[in-house]
């Protein structure tokens, strides 16, 4: 699945914060998209790991996880 598709071109992101150091880095922002005659608008973090300059591990986060699922689960 590819997102541009399923959504018709409409997913948008948007950067609101980062914060990061030499091992971590959290990102904070927001997106919107349509899908069937849905739409949906949530903040999402992600973290990421870093070990010798690459990124080895990322984890992400949902405001409501529920409404996540549902929205692609359509």
């Amino acid at each position: 699945m590819l997102v541009s598709e399923e959504t018709g071109g409409t997913f948008q992101t948007g950067l609101l914060s980062v914060q990061a150091n030499d091992s971590y880095s959290v990102t904070l922002h927001r997106w919107t998209a349509q899908r069937r005659g849905e739409r949906v608008e949530m903040d999402n973090f992600n973290v990421y790991g870093f070990a010798r300059g690459l990124v080895v591990a990322r984890w992400e986060y949902v405001a409501d996880q529920r409404a996540h699922d549902a929205f692609w689960r359509r």
